[in-house]
C-alpha cells in the first residue's frame, strides 16, 4: 500500500480513472461489471459511486474559482485552438455548459497556460458566432479568431466524392486531386 500509495480501502488512481470512465458511461451496477471483465475483480457499488461523485465534486469546486485579468506580462506566447489542426502548443480541455460559462473556462484555462498582460490567444473553429464572441468578450484587442473554412470545406468536398463515385479507389483520387 505504501509504495503504490495506495490508504487502505482505497483505490489507485489509474483504477479510479477506469471507474469514472466506465460510470461516465453507465450505471454505477454496470460499472462493476465493466470492471471485472476488464480489471479481473469487483468493487462495491458504493464505493464507485463515492469515487465517482468525490472527482465530480473536485470539478464543480474547480471550476467555481474565476481569475481576475492578468496584470503581470508572460513570457508565454500562447495559441488555443477550438479545433483541429494547430501546430503550435495547445493547452486543452473539454469546454461545456452555456455559452457565458464556455468563454469563462477558455479564460481559465487560458491564465492557467500562461496568459498575461502581453500574451496574444488565437483561438480556430468553425463558424459559430458564439464561439468568437467569446474570444472577444474574454480577451478583448488580446484575442483572435480563425474561422477555419478549410477544414469544413474538405469535409462537404469529402461526403460530395463519396455522393458521386461510389468505389474507393476513385473517390481518393479525387479528394488527392483537390
Amino acid at each position: 500500500m505504501r509504495s503504490a500509495k495506495v490508504p487502505p480501502r482505497g483505490c489507485s488512481l489509474p483504477l479510479e480513472r477506469a471507474i469514472v470512465d466506465f460510470a461516465a458511461d453507465q450505471a454505477f451496477a454496470q460499472t462493476r461489471i465493466k470492471l471485472r471483465e476488464h480489471w479481473g475483480f469487483m468493487i462495491g457499488e458504493s464505493t464507485i459511486q463515492g469515487i465517482v461523485l468525490g472527482h465530480a465534486r473536485n470539478m464543480f469546486e474547480a471550476s467555481q474559482t474565476s481569475p481576475d485579468f492578468p496584470e503581470a506580462p508572460m513570457a508565454a506566447k500562447i495559441s488555443m485552438a477550438h479545433a483541429k489542426g494547430t501546430r503550435t502548443p495547445v493547452y486543452a480541455g473539454a469546454i461545456e455548459g452555456g455559452v457565458e460559462i464556455a468563454g469563462r473556462q477558455l479564460f481559465e484555462r487560458s491564465v492557467r497556460a500562461g496568459f498575461g498582460a502581453d500574451s496574444r490567444v488565437h483561438a480556430v473553429g468553425d463558424v459559430a458566432p458564439w464561439s468568437v464572441g467569446q474570444v472577444e468578450e474574454q480577451f478583448g484587442a488580446q484575442g483572435s479568431y480563425l474561422i477555419d473554412l478549410y477544414h469544413h470545406v474538405c469535409e462537404y468536398l469529402s461526403d460530395a466524392a463519396k455522393a458521386i463515385v461510389s468505389r474507393a479507389a476513385p473517390q481518393e483520387a479525387r479528394m488527392a486531386a483537390r
